[in-house]
């Protein structure tokens, strides 16, 4: 995983998710997908996507210009390497021991 690559995508994710549309954002995101490393992927598709989906595009594109959730994509991909997951898509399933209900 490279850190300089354009994170926008997993942010703007996370931006949807603020306003309770991650899952109708990230299914947007995927049923457009244009391919890796094609560009197809810029701030201006990302907004649309985020009109697509009618979130408050105010709070949506503040949210990416502040890099609201930079460290936390960030800070998920240091996880990823250091548990050996170095592709997308992945999935992570924990086991809770004894756990207090």
């Amino acid at each position: 995983m490279d850190h300089n690559k354009f994170l926008g995508p997993s942010e703007a994710s996370y931006c949807a998710q603020k306003q309770n549309k991650f899952w109708e954002y990230h299914d947007t995101l995927y049923n457009n997908w244009g391919g890796e490393k094609t560009g197809w992927i810029t701030k201006n598709v990302l907004l649309g996507f985020a009109k697509d989906i009618k979130l408050d595009l105010d709070s949506f594109s503040q949210c990416l210009e502040n890099s609201e959730f930079k460290q936390k994509v960030l800070d998920n991909e240091q996880f990823a390497r250091e548990i050996g997951i170095d592709a997308t898509p992945s999935f992570l399933i924990f086991k809770i021991v004894n756990c207090i209900e």
